[in-house]
């Protein structure tokens, strides 16, 4: 299945989001936990991750904490320890879950 995985504007000096598209070996019924520790996984290269030729070519960073992975639609936050699903109400992201 494919990830979204989303680097926020103005983190580490960015004017806008930036996308990048992710391939991990779940299905969409999987845990979204498990989904989740597989893209964290990819994207600091733990373990020798299968995906750093197009994490290069694409020059993205590492995971940090604020940025995001959409998973069918369902948006999780990277928190400094685990993750958030956060909603928005009338265009404005908020966390129900906090």
């Amino acid at each position: 299945m494919n990830v979204q995985v989303i680097y926020p504007a103005g983190q580490f000096g960015s004017r806008s989001d930036k996308t990048f598209t992710l391939k991990v070996p779940h299905e969409p019924s999987d845990d979204s936990h498990d989904i989740l520790n597989t893209v964290w996984r990819y994207m600091n290269h733990v373990d020798g991750s299968r995906v750093e030729n197009q994490l290069a070519a694409f020059q993205c960073r590492s995971m940090s904490v604020g940025d995001l992975a959409v998973i069918e639609g369902r948006r999780f936050l990277c928190e400094p320890v685990g993750w958030t699903e956060i909603f928005s109400i009338n265009g404005m992201i908020v966390d129900i879950m906090g």
